[in-house]
């Protein structure tokens, strides 16, 4: 109990932490309760009211179907969130167990998985996004796919280094004279001492996600209409900037505030794993 107060402690000490986790808690609310938080539904047209700046009765305003923009966006929060654990998850679950793989047995198996990542790697993210996506075809799962192999090989490398550096340590040393079988210590020493700069990436990558996910979702790469993304809602505001900046600005203000809120907890998470900063 005392450890578990003192790390209360030290993330109380950090504003910035804090203000992060208050932001992807509101977040993390909207996605899971939507429905008990949008006041109208976000699918229903009403043609009589489109367009209408925010109010008493619409906060946000209404769409050019008349639809309540400030449920539209609550519901999206749960398209985005999925969409950044789903990616984060896999990505981080697939490229830490090759980058694992290949700095523990080396040789050929580091050379395929390295010379694969390489190549990987050499395209910019969004370009590459874009490809894997506009070949699988406009989809929700599609973007999440696309989005998993282009973060792969961040985390393949990251894991393999954390591996490699591991190694030579002294407790791996230990094991092997002790006997432990190779797989015995690369699943219950290795990967569970390598994980701190996963954790870290991962907590950043969601943030990010998110935003790459709306911007395939602003070309018309990712989740379709009438489903409540927001750069797809972003895309089709583009028309309507001029006269009603309320339909852009709500859902970009959702992105930048989901992506702030996870880029804060990243940051904090670093403050207090990485000795060089953290205080006791």
């Amino acid at each position: 109990m005392q450890g578990w107060r003192r790390q209360v402690r030290r993330i109380w000490r950090k504003p910035l932490l804090v203000v992060g986790i208050l932001i992807v808690l509101g977040v993390l609310v909207m996605a899971v309760f939507p429905g008990q938080l949008a006041p109208y539904d976000p699918f229903k047209s009403n043609l009589a009211h489109r367009l209408e700046p925010p109010s008493k009765g619409h906060w946000f305003g209404t769409d050019p179907l008349g639809r309540d923009l400030l449920s539209r966006v609550i519901y999206g929060s749960r398209v985005s969130v999925i969409t950044g654990f789903v990616v984060v998850f896999l990505a981080a679950a697939i490229g830490s167990f090759a980058g694992a793989l290949a700095g523990f047995y080396g040789g050929a198996l580091d050379q395929i998985v390295m010379r694969i990542v390489d190549v990987l790697i050499a395209f910019p993210y969004m370009i590459l996004a874009m490809a894997l996506a506009a070949a699988l075809g406009p989809s929700l799962i599609n973007t999440m796919i696309a989005l998993s192999i282009v973060w792969v090989p961040r985390y393949a490398r990251m894991m393999r280094g954390q591996v490699l550096q591991a190694m030579g340590s002294e407790y791996i040393e230990s094991a092997k004279a002790l006997g432990v079988g190779r797989l015995r210590i690369l699943v219950r020493h290795l990967l569970p001492n390598c994980f701190e700069p996963v954790l870290i990436k991962g907590t950043l990558d969601v943030g990010t996600t998110i935003m790459y996910a709306a911007a395939l979702g602003f070309i018309g790469l990712g989740a379709q209409p009438p489903s409540p993304e927001w750069g797809a809602m972003i895309s089709q505001s583009r028309s309507y900037i001029l006269y009603s900046w309320w339909y852009t600005t709500f859902p970009g203000f959702a992105i930048l505030v989901a992506c702030l809120g996870f880029n804060l907890i990243g940051d904090g998470i670093r403050d207090l794993v990485d000795p060089r900063t953290a205080k006791t």
